[in-house]
């Protein structure tokens, strides 16, 4: 079976109590995600959201779970709306304690890759696999930081500043 919009409303604070979700494949509207509001959701796997962006579903969690959040799997949902990229790197970005972020399969661009490089100070794992971007020079902003990076399947490693980024990233 899958998880519906319907069958979300069985995950009410008062009956449940979500730490780490996952939701892959799902038909999901904005409407089922606000039943995530309420919790305090420490880990979080929406992969293959085709109905929501990963804006609506940042902009359906509570402000616990935006100031506590450390792992968010977006893989092969959608980032954008075609009206406005720039909103989804934004509401990344008001995640400021994550640990972990898999934008893998995505839309995801060196925009998004250099804001989130600044404003996500706590970022040590990033999965980048699979995506537009061609530039991994924002990644010098995670130097100190950054213990993970997946990313095949890029343009980037056509790019001849690739080896010199990825060696200054002193951690991983």
């Amino acid at each position: 079976k899958k998880l519906t919009d319907e069958t979300m409303t069985i995950f009410s604070p008062e009956t449940t109590c979500l730490r780490r979700v996952k939701i892959r494949n799902a038909p999901l509207t904005k409407r089922g995600l606000r039943n995530l509001r309420s919790h305090k959701i420490i880990e979080l796997e929406a992969v293959g959201l085709k109905h929501v962006t990963v804006n609506d579903l940042i902009g359906c969690l509570g402000e616990w779970t935006l100031s506590n959040l450390k792992t968010l799997n977006v893989m092969n949902s959608t980032l954008f709306n075609n009206v406005n990229e720039f909103c989804v790197v934004v509401a990344l970005s008001k995640l400021r304690n994550l640990r972990s972020l898999n934008v893998s399969h995505t839309e995801f661009n060196k925009n998004g890759l250099a804001i989130i490089a600044e404003d996500l100070p706590a970022l040590e794992s990033l999965d980048i696999s699979c995506t537009t971007i061609s530039d991994l020079s924002p990644l010098r902003k995670c130097k100190d930081r950054l213990k993970s990076l997946s990313m095949y399947n890029l343009r980037a490693i056509l790019n001849k500043d690739v080896v010199s980024t990825i060696c200054e990233l002193k951690h991983l």
